[in-house]
Parts: structure tokens; sequence; C-alpha cells
């Protein structure tokens, strides 16, 4: 649920303990309605960064249009960002 998230945020839970876990899309949906009732200082307060207190919202509701319209019910949360993943592929020869 959005409140779990919510939680996990607060207590900083280590990236290694959400990598791979499987989030349903409602959870991702309810999280995105949830950060949206939020404002910045509340957001900072459960443990976005500041900076990204901003402009997660936005990426939230990219995220639900994104998986709406692939029809994906879930996602697999990764502990590293898209560049890690680009560089895993490109090591492995797959892009050659």
């Amino acid at each position: 649920s959005a409140e779990r998230f919510e939680e996990a945020a607060r207590l900083r839970e280590d990236p290694r303990e959400v990598h791979k876990k499987t989030v349903p899309f409602d959870t991702v949906s309810a999280l995105a309605i949830h950060l949206s009732l939020k404002t910045i200082p509340e957001r900072e307060r459960i443990g976005l960064e500041r900076g990204r207190a901003d402009i997660i919202v936005a990426g939230a509701w990219i995220l639900v249009a994104a998986m709406s319209h692939l029809e994906a019910s879930s996602l697999r949360a990764a502990a590293h960002g898209l560049r890690h993943g680009l560089l895993l592929d490109l090591a492995s020869g797959r892009w050659a």
C-alpha cells in the first residue's frame, strides 16, 4: 500500500531489501494519489530527497500512465537507476 512505501521511506529501508520486489499496479496508483495529496514539505518529511520531492508526483503519474498503457499488472522495483541498467546491458554485449 502507499502507507507501506511511506513507512519504508521514513525508515530509510536498505535498497537491497526493496530490490527486485514486485509492486502491483494498484499500489503504484495509490502511491501516486497519496503523494499528490501531500505538500512538498510533507513529502520531504516522509523521506523524499530535497530537490526530488517536487518532481516525484509527475514521475509517479508517468509511471501509472506507462503501466496502464502497457497493461502491466505490476513492476519490479530496482535499487539502481536506469544508467546502471544501461551500463550492464552495454557490458554484456547485448547492443553490439
